[in-house]
């Protein structure tokens, strides 16, 4: 993928450097995991990070310059979900819970019996 192309579900998930936790940088890459999907929101505004934070989120991440913005293509106007894989494949950008909640009932509605 080049800088500046537009991501998209099955590219492999970029990487964000200095996103704020706390009082340390950290990098998107650090929080990915194999055994696990990993959800970045990205919000045009403050409330729905404090939404996510009081809903028992593992990390909330401040992108102050705006790396993760920009390598996801998100936009500061719009809420953006992307999931990104356990094999660090984004599996989909979406545009609210409803998209979370479809996302997910399609990845696992298989493993349901």
């Amino acid at each position: 993928m080049e800088i500046g192309e537009e991501v998209r579900a099955g590219d492999r998930a970029p990487d964000a450097l200095g996103l704020m936790s706390a009082a340390e940088s950290t990098s998107l890459f650090s929080i990915f995991g194999s055994a696990y999907h990993t959800i970045l929101v990205f919000s045009h505004g403050s409330a729905l990070a404090e939404v996510v934070l009081v809903s028992g989120a593992d990390a909330v991440l401040q992108d102050h310059n705006g790396h993760a913005y920009t390598a996801y293509g998100a936009s500061k106007e719009t809420s953006t979900v992307v999931i990104v894989r356990p094999d660090a494949m984004i599996g989909g950008i979406v545009f609210g819970g409803d998209g979370v909640k479809k996302y997910f009932g399609n990845v696992f509605s298989a493993a349901v019996v």
